[in-house]
């Protein structure tokens, strides 16, 4: 596959991508694609180079059972909306989720127009990610119980969710649009760079509107809007929980940089 195919972009999903998109039909696009497609760094993990141009971004996430991180899953994201006459631009953001330190500019999310009206559209923050688009005014946005908003701070944006009574933040939007070649340098260090947490640890992520699934290294968590189970996997259960709960094809006997000392 070497270009966007709106018919296999549908049958992944499991719904169609309709001719007019409106905000109805943006959001059940948005929430589709993030319980259907999950994020994760697999690629990283088997020392391979990550490609974020249109045509390797829609053979690896519509080409077979993968998924991907940000530059992937909203580079993938944007070609949908813009094959249906959305306006959409990518933008840089610092994420905060987790961060004592400020972060470099390795996140990257997407601006829609949707009848004259600003939203967030995000399906690659793995299991932090909106389940649906937030409008860019400052109101809040139920999704399914959670509850996510976005909010200026000086020239950024900072997305935040709804947390044991608390506004928390996730990320802080750049202002500007950068080109593809800034999305470049940051997926280039985000895969290769040493100390990455890409680099450091395996990862699988994916959202659903009851229960989002966190596996990171051998640590399992579901995280629905009552309570958390966390649980910690055997070596051997690695593969089965990639296949069965993240829905990704992985080969026996693979193995993985942050866990096997001889990947």
């Amino acid at each position: 596959m070497s270009d966007l195919d709106l018919a296999v972009y549908a049958a992944r999903l499991g719904i169609a991508v309709p001719g007019v998109v409106d905000l109805p039909a943006l959001q059940r696009l948005h929430q589709a694609h993030v319980g259907a497609i999950a994020f994760e760094n697999l690629d990283v993990q088997w020392r391979r180079t990550i490609r974020i141009d249109v045509a390797s971004v829609c053979a690896k996430l519509l080409g077979g059972a993968r998924g991907g991180y940000c530059f992937e899953q909203n580079t993938l994201f944007r070609e949908v909306l813009r094959a249906r006459g959305v306006a959409v631009t990518a933008r840089e953001a610092r994420v905060r989720a987790g961060a004592t330190s400020r972060r470099a500019r390795t996140h990257m999310t997407l601006a829609v127009i949707i009848d004259g009206a600003a939203y967030l559209c995000d399906v690659g923050f793995g299991a932090y990610t909106p389940l649906q688009p937030v409008p860019l005014n400052g109101e809040p946005s139920r999704q399914h119980g959670w509850v996510y908003r976005v909010v200026p701070e000086g020239s950024l944006l900072v997305l935040q969710w709804q947390r044991d009574g608390a506004w928390q933040d996730l990320y802080a939007i750049e202002p500007g649009e950068p080109g593809d070649i800034d999305f470049e340098m940051a997926n280039w260090y985000t895969c290769t760079w040493p100390d990455s947490g890409f680099v450091q640890t395996m990862t699988a992520q994916r959202a659903t509107p009851a229960v989002r699934y966190t596996l990171r290294n051998y640590t399992l968590t579901e995280d629905s809007r009552d309570a958390s189970f966390v649980r910690t996997l055997r070596r051997e259960e690695i593969v089965p929980v990639l296949r069965g709960v993240f829905g990704l094809d992985v080969p026996d006997g693979a193995k993985f940089r942050a866990l096997d000392s001889d990947a």
